[in-house]
């Protein structure tokens, strides 16, 4: 939950999963993963990766672990298309242990076909790595990530994401189709 220290939320991003050790991923570091975690936590919020594919043990129990130790307000999963069954297993055990946490899909599936997400997902949002519906929709300005916590799922764009978690710019701009929770 929010950090007492800190005042801000808890947030958890979890890498695309490859259990081919490489066959999809090439075995590179989730980058926009650890670009946001970065952008977050420069603006003192409590961020932290966790990258399936680098992880002790088998990672659905390393993921379990991890979301036992830390009190998290947000979960966001990364997906790509190579990975996306391997990627809904964790978003489902995220929402299965965390079923209060704000879950969020991002990657190129989700930035790409982000009505899938919530289709196939238990997500709550789906944030969009190119920003291309935040141009295009022109809808009003949420002044806090926790606005979107309630009943509606929207679609946000990854700067505005990290913007609205940091408290910094006004926050999130919610760009595209609000989705009543099923």
């Amino acid at each position: 939950m929010t950090s007492l220290i800190t005042g801000s939320p808890g947030i958890l991003l979890i890498g695309p999963y490859d259990p081919h050790c490489g066959e999809y991923t090439f075995l590179a570091p989730p980058l926009g993963v650890w670009r946001l975690v970065g952008v977050l936590a420069a603006a003192g919020v409590r961020a932290k990766v966790f990258d399936p594919n680098c992880c002790t043990g088998p990672p659905q129990r390393a993921l379990e672990r991890e979301l036992l130790q830390g009190a998290w307000d947000v979960i966001g999963v990364s997906t790509t298309g190579m990975t996306l069954s391997f990627d809904l297993e964790l978003a489902h055990l995220a929402r299965r242990m965390a079923p209060g946490a704000l879950l969020l899909a991002g990657g190129m599936e989700a930035t790409f076909r982000p009505e899938l997400m919530f289709e196939l997902g238990p997500f709550d949002l789906v944030v969009l790595g190119e920003d291309v519906y935040k141009r295009q929709a022109g809808a009003p300005r949420l002044h806090r990530i926790e606005c979107a916590l309630h009943d509606a799922r929207a679609v946000f764009g990854a700067d505005d994401l990290a913007h609205a978690a940091a408290g910094a710019g006004g926050g999130a701009q919610v760009s595209g189709w609000p989705h009543e929770r099923a």
